[in-house]
C-alpha cells in the first residue's frame, strides 16, 4: 500500500550455524537504511548501520550470465512466510523473458525453484556459486483463475548490475576460472603413465609333438548268420504247395455255401 520501502529496515545476518531456534538464529540483528530503490525493477540497495561491517562481509558475486541457459540447475535461498529462516530450494531455469510485464529493461528468469512470499530479495544461485538472479515474483493463478504452481520469476543479475551502475555503484561480475566447472563437464587428462604398469610378454615354450600310434586296419566283414539248410528251389516249391492248399480250401468253403 505504501508503494515505497521503509526508510529504516532491520537486517538479520545468518548465524554461524542455523539451529532452527528463532531467538538464536535472529540474534545478529542490525539497522539498515534505504539508499536507492526502483519500483519498476523491484530492486533496492540497503546500507547496514554498523562500521565493522564496512568491508568484512562476504560477497556473493553476480554472474554475467555468459554460461547460463534454459535447463540449468539453480537454487534459491530465502525466508518464506511461515517457512522458517534461511530455507534452500532447488530447481531449474524454465525460460527467459524480456521486458517482463511491459516494463522496459526488466528481464527475468522464469524458474520452477520453489519460492513463496518472503523469498523476495533472496538470491538465485547457479552451479558455480554465483548469483544469476534476484527472486522477485510468483504466479499462483492463471488468467482464468486456475491455480498454478512452480511459476516463479527472478530479476536477471545483468539487470541488477546495470541498475547499480546507473545509480553510481560500481561492481564487477564474477571471474570465470578454468577450475570452476560442473562435475558433469569436467575433463580428466591422464598423466603420462596414468598408473598403468606394462605386463611383460612371455614367449610360449615349444612343445614336442609326438606322432599318434598307428591303428590296425579294419577287419573284413563277417557273416554271422548260419547258412540256410535248404536250397532256394526247394523254398519256392514249398511256397507253391502252400498256396495250392489254400486255394483248394477256399473252393471247398465256397461250394458248401
Amino acid at each position: 500500500e505504501r508503494k515505497k520501502p521503509f526508510d529504516t529496515i532491520r537486517v538479520f545476518l545468518k548465524p554461524e550455524r542455523v539451529t532452527g531456534n528463532l531467538k538464536n538464529d535472529t540474534s545478529r540483528k542490525f539497522k539498515a537504511t534505504l539508499v536507492h530503490y526502483s519500483n519498476q525493477l523491484d530492486l533496492a540497495i540497503l546500507k547496514i548501520q554498523n562500521p565493522k561491517f564496512s568491508n568484512s562481509l562476504p560477497l556473493l558475486e553476480l554472474s554475467d550470465l555468459s554460461r547460463t541457459s534454459i535447463g540449468d540447475p539453480v537454487l534459491a535461498i530465502g525466508h518464506p512466510e511461515q517457512g522458517g529462516l534461511w530455507t534452500l530450494t532447488t530447481g531449474t531455469i524454465s525460460s527467459l523473458i524480456e521486458n517482463f510485464d511491459g516494463t522496459r529493461g526488466k528481464d527475468v528468469f522464469q524458474t520452477e525453484t520453489s519460492i513463496n512470499k518472503g523469498n523476495s530479495g533472496g538470491p538465485l544461485i547457479d552451479q558455480y556459486g554465483h548469483m544469476v538472479g534476484i527472486n522477485s515474483m510468483i504466479a499462483r493463478k492463471g488468467k482464468g483463475g486456475l491455480t498454478i504452481t512452480d511459476v516463479n520469476f527472478s530479476i536477471k543479475s545483468t539487470v541488477a548490475m546495470k541498475w547499480m551502475h546507473s545509480v553510481g555503484y560500481s561492481q564487477h561480475y564474477a571471474m570465470h576460472q578454468e577450475q570452476e566447472s560442473s562435475p558433469l563437464k569436467e575433463k580428466h587428462t591422464p598423466t603420462e603413465n596414468a598408473g598403468i604398469v606394462p605386463v611383460p610378454t612371455q614367449k610360449p615354450e615349444p612343445t614336442e609333438i609326438k606322432p599318434e600310434p598307428k591303428q590296425d586296419p579294419p577287419k573284413e566283414p563277417e557273416i554271422l548268420t548260419e547258412v540256410r539248410p535248404y536250397k532256394e528251389q526247394d523254398l519256392f516249391e514249398q511256397v507253391e504247395d502252400e498256396l495250392e492248399d489254400m486255394m483248394e480250401e477256399m473252393k471247398g468253403r465256397i461250394g458248401s455255401h
